[in-house]
């Protein structure tokens, strides 16, 4: 059955969030329309299912709730919002709630009191009782631009429960290059790879993009130049319980399988992880080119590149169809695109 859901991500970045979560619907074979598209909040409508799938798959998803109104964000205009809601077809009668506003809008300062109190007072008043210790139902009002936003909440993501037991400094093997585990799902969500898709990482490491591919379902195989590199993904693969097609010591430019559903990657830089000798432009160059020839028609590429690299110039000459782009500013020596291409 299709739902409207509101979908708060996390503000860390102003697009990627948003990206990932239409990634994982399309991944998914859902089909969704888009009626609201804010920095942090999304307003979609979906099939119910389409939930679950945000909640298995997506870094940056923080809140998802069963939408019910949106209205101007004052209390004469929430009252009347609520008055006209169907509520039973949300909530069962007789339960308790509470009301949990977030200003999204910087600019709407002031208002989270006296808007929760007159949601609350309009909920009240339908028969349903307040209880703010151990509510059956927690009803979110999201403020932005101006608005109210306000839902029945079905999920709370936070990272340390997501990903906690999976930084870097967890896992059996370390090395300072390889990357944290919510931009590595991204990284894998933004290819729309899905379960039992082949997805290669050329560039492996120390696996962080492999043990995320595979914690959705996906094959995995990774390549490497250095062996120590590979056993230490082989390390981490197997204490998180991963199993895998293959990880090989072998050359990014001349990769052993074809056919593969998506490659997702992080080239070496030259700066924390070695090129060992090579140009980094010149490989990413090489790598694009043999990438092309790999994976199969209609399979999806996504990688990161120093933005000095211009890799989108590389990625076209190469073959591919650049789906999406986004900046990241990492740091003051190193602002990195995030490429989605198509073969």
């Amino acid at each position: 059955m299709n739902r409207r859901i509101l979908i708060r991500v996390s503000g860390w970045h102003p697009s990627l969030p948003k990206a990932e979560v239409k990634a994982v619907l399309e991944a998914e074979g859902l089909a969704y329309d888009v009626i609201l598209d804010s920095r942090m909040l999304l307003l979609v409508e979906a099939d119910e299912s389409s939930i679950e799938a945000l909640k298995r798959r997506c870094s940056y998803v923080r809140r998802i709730a069963l939408w019910i109104a949106s209205c101007r964000a004052d209390p004469d205009s929430i009252i009347d919002a609520l008055s006209r809601i169907d509520f039973p077809s949300f909530m069962e009668e007789g339960r308790s709630f509470k009301i949990d506003t977030e200003r999204l809008d910087p600019s709407m300062r002031g208002l989270s009191r006296r808007l929760e109190e007159a949601a609350g007072d309009a909920i009240g008043r339908r028969g349903f009782r307040v209880d703010l210790e151990k509510p059956d139902y927690i009803v979110v009002c999201f403020l932005d631009s101006g608005l109210a936003h306000i839902g029945i909440q079905v999920s709370r993501l936070k990272f340390t429960e997501l990903f906690m037991n999976r930084i870097p400094i967890r896992r059996p093997a370390l090395h300072p290059s390889t990357l944290q585990p919510d931009i590595a799902r991204c990284l894998v969500n933004l290819s729309r790879a899905k379960a039992g898709d082949f997805l290669l990482d050329v560039f492996c490491g120390v696996g962080g993009i492999l043990i995320e591919a595979a914690l959705i379902g996906c094959r995995i195989a990774g390549i490497d130049m250095d062996m120590d590199m590979i056993r230490k993904a082989e390390s981490n693969l197997r204490g998180y319980g991963l199993v895998f097609d293959g990880l090989i010591r072998g050359d990014a430019r001349r990769i052993p399988f074809s056919n593969v559903d998506r490659i997702v990657t992080d080239p070496p830089y030259g700066r924390a992880s070695s090129t060992k000798g090579v140009n980094p432009v010149k490989l990413i160059d090489d790598f694009l080119r043999e990438a092309y020839d790999t994976i199969r028609r209609g399979g999806y590429l996504c990688f990161m590149s120093p933005i000095e690299f211009e890799a989108s110039r590389l990625v076209e000459d190469a073959g591919f169809v650049i789906i999406e782009k986004y900046i990241q500013r990492v740091h003051g020596n190193l602002t990195r695109e995030i490429l989605v291409c198509k073969r």
